[in-house]
């Protein structure tokens, strides 16, 4: 495979303009978040990176490394942590300014498929791939 990569453009009702094409990662991608100022976003690969994206010069601001498939990935309320999720079955908590890891939990009984973080109560949602008996 010649890995899925991200594509960022324009999109309105009556036209859609591709901007640009950040090629780095190897294999698919599992999830894309944008940052609430539109200037940035992250992308999650089940080739074990994380890949943190400047969007005015569609380059790699941060890579981040780890000995699973990532499953999904998504900022923290203040922005400055990123949480992820994959096949290691643990929540992960990372510095988006230098992409050093500063935690991380054992969080399911299989993959961690989706994560989300949700303003108002502090909570932390996780989705299991779920195993069929």
């Amino acid at each position: 495979s010649s890995g899925i990569n991200a594509e960022y453009g324009d999109i309105s009702s009556n036209r859609q303009e591709m901007k640009a094409a950040m090629k780095e990662h190897k294999g698919v991608v599992t999830c894309i978040k944008i940052r609430a100022n539109n200037m940035e976003c992250v992308s999650s690969s089940d080739d074990g990176t994380c890949i943190i994206w400047d969007l005015n010069r569609f380059v790699r601001n941060q890579i981040i490394f780890a000995n699973t498939l990532f499953k999904a990935v998504c900022y923290q309320p203040e922005e400055t942590q990123l949480l992820t999720g994959g096949s290691d079955r643990k929540i992960s908590y990372w510095e988006t300014l230098d992409g050093s890891q500063i935690r991380e939990m054992e969080a399911a009984l299989t993959a961690v498929l989706t994560a989300s973080i949700y303003l108002t109560t502090a909570t932390i949602l996780l989705v299991e791939e779920t195993v069929a008996k």
